[in-house]
């Protein structure tokens, strides 16, 4: 961002800010000066906005999950996903941040996960087949939990019923003659 309120920015821009996963440049308070060094960076398109804020699109085309086979960038579309034959040094990068719960298979065949800085990426075989990915929820017991401690506080709030008092005759004349005596 810095290299383009510069006026830096170069045709490095666009490939890095789609290597992120990044399809829209979305600035607000610029002024005339900031908005026409952004609108002269090479792989943004055209501007559109107003006072509050100004979009540019990026021209080339973004994926959360792309198959990188080489210098080509395929894009991947949810999981599962068909992916075709390539070479033998294939990665799937997944935009979002690499942890060690994610879990990827190829035709049921997982997938080895390979270091690339913040990303999460996988090792791809060469052959064709159907891709799954999915990050597993850290504590899958927490919804049926939280549904439980909400049906208590509901029960806990509900208003109680009352019953009739029942009136004992021998409790109700003796209460009566107490307070006779005390005037």
């Amino acid at each position: 961002m810095v290299r383009l309120v510069a006026g830096t920015a170069d045709a490095d821009i666009s490939p890095q800010l789609t290597s992120l996963g990044i399809g829209y440049l979305w600035v607000t308070g610029a002024n005339t000066d900031v908005r026409a060094r952004i609108d002269n960076t090479p792989g943004l398109g055209t501007a559109s906005g107003n006072d509050r804020g100004i979009v540019w699109k990026l021209e080339s085309p973004v994926a959360r999950t792309v198959l990188v086979d080489g210098p080509q960038r395929l894009p991947v579309g949810r999981s599962p996903a068909s992916v075709p034959a390539g070479e033998a040094q294939r990665q799937l990068q997944i935009g979002e941040s690499a942890d060690v719960r994610w879990r990827a298979e190829l035709d049921g065949q997982a997938l080895t996960p390979a270091a690339d800085g913040w990303q999460q990426v996988f090792t791809m075989p060469a052959r064709a087949g159907t891709v799954t990915y999915v990050l597993p929820s850290v504590m899958p017991w927490l919804l049926p939990a939280q549904g439980l401690v909400l049906l208590v506080a509901g029960v806990l709030a509900a208003p109680a019923i009352r019953r009739p008092e029942v009136r004992d005759p021998a409790k109700t004349a003796r209460r009566a003659a107490t307070l006779s005596e005390l005037t």
